[in-house]
């Protein structure tokens, strides 16, 4: 079951699983940043970009894309505008999930959050996109693109997290 909530700058985004695959299986799709653009339906390619200079003794691996996306433009007809954007993963501290920072042409700035709670009769995956700065009169436009890409991305989740728990062997009620 999907629910949605939206306000002016932020959609949060609820799956409730009454039973789910082992938390880790879980865990590690959503921490998998190519498993998450996948079920963006409006990416047109990505690719992974070279991790930067080596600044220390910590393991510097690239969690940085580059996205395409085709968007729809409202009220005209099938066309379409691409837009490629840069975004950045990462695994937030404490929080069993994936948090993401895109950043798009005229200064656009969104972030996004998939995380995994276990609640009382079963487990819940949320997700939380943000608008958090875009130029004068745009973010209408952001949030309804980024509404029904929402739609269709928590629609995709929730069927492979159903194929999860299948192949896990446990029974989605």
């Amino acid at each position: 079951m999907i629910t949605t909530s939206v306000t002016l700058d932020t959609i949060t985004s609820t799956i409730l699983l009454p039973k789910s695959p082992p938390l880790t299986a879980l865990v590690n799709f959503l921490q998998t940043p190519e498993n998450l653009i996948a079920l963006n339906p409006f990416v047109e390619s990505f690719h992974r970009l070279p991790p930067p200079p080596r600044t220390g003794g910590e393991d510097d691996d690239s969690n940085i894309y580059t996205i395409t996306d085709r968007i729809p433009i409202p009220f005209a007809c099938g066309l379409t505008k691409t837009s490629t954007f840069t975004t950045e993963f990462s695994e937030p501290e404490g929080v069993m999930g994936l948090l993401s920072t895109s950043r798009a042409e005229l200064g656009v700035v969104t972030g996004s959050l998939f995380w995994v709670e276990d609640s009382v009769g079963g487990v819940t995956v949320k997700e939380r996109f943000k608008v958090y700065k875009s130029p004068f009169g745009m973010r209408w436009f952001i949030m309804m693109v980024a509404r029904r890409a929402r739609i269709t991305m928590m629609e995709r989740l929730e069927e492979v997290l159903v194929r999860l728990c299948d192949e896990q062997g446990v029974s989605v009620g």
